[in-house]
């Protein structure tokens, strides 16, 4: 008689997982500033955003696979483009224009550089909705 073994592996915690450690640096920018818009690739952005959420911080990833989030994200920028208010964000990238130009391609509107504060490898970068 032979016994069938089940072995369920152990799934690392967040806490665990190598990508989302090493981000601690820009999360905390992120959070200093109350960006919650997170714009890069995919491989630097969501495991910023992750490391939010698990922190019960909103967070949302301006990239390729944040589609599914974009009811979400265009709720918050309707609000933001109706009362006139910035809207900050990480930026990921070396170029703070590409982040405008991912940030305005996601939301499908013209979103401007207002200001950008660099810090470390990051830029935090203010945009202002363009309406011409």
């Amino acid at each position: 008689m032979s016994a069938l073994v089940w072995a369920i592996p152990r799934l690392p915690t967040i806490d665990e997982l190598d990508a989302v450690d090493s981000v601690a640096s820009q999360v905390a920018v992120a959070e200093n500033a109350h960006a919650r818009l997170i714009v890069g690739d995919y491989f630097t952005a969501w495991p910023v955003v992750f490391r939010m959420l698990a922190a019960d911080v909103p967070a949302f990833g301006i990239t390729y696979r944040g589609q599914v989030l974009s009811d979400e994200v265009r709720s918050l920028v309707a609000s933001a483009r109706q009362s006139g208010v910035p809207i900050t964000a990480l930026c990921l990238e070396p170029d703070a224009s590409a982040c405008a130009r991912t940030f305005s391609t996601f939301v499908d509107e013209t979103w401007q550089i207002d200001s950008i504060i660099r810090d470390g490898s990051v830029a935090l970068v203010t945009l202002r909705f363009d309406p011409s």
